[in-house]
């Protein structure tokens, strides 16, 4: 069941990208930097994290949730 039943998805909606330290962690800095630059672009209606861009399928429970915590 959709969180918003009403919501359809429409516009510009990119992907970002979850950028890594050399230990393979989350660089968060670096994130936060990279979600406003992309937030900051005209004319788009949302942003999509934890997808193929994000590398979700390699990062844990606990990484895609700080992910959403960061965005």
């Amino acid at each position: 069941m959709p969180r918003h039943a009403n919501y359809v998805p429409k516009g510009v909606i990119p992907a970002v990208l979850l950028p890594f330290e050399n230990d393979l962690s989350i660089d968060e800095l670096s994130f936060r930097k990279h979600l406003r630059d992309v937030a900051a672009v005209e004319g788009l209606s949302a942003v999509t994290i934890n997808a193929h861009s994000t590398e979700v399928a390699s990062c844990t429970f606990e990484e895609q949730r700080r992910v959403l915590e960061i965005a």
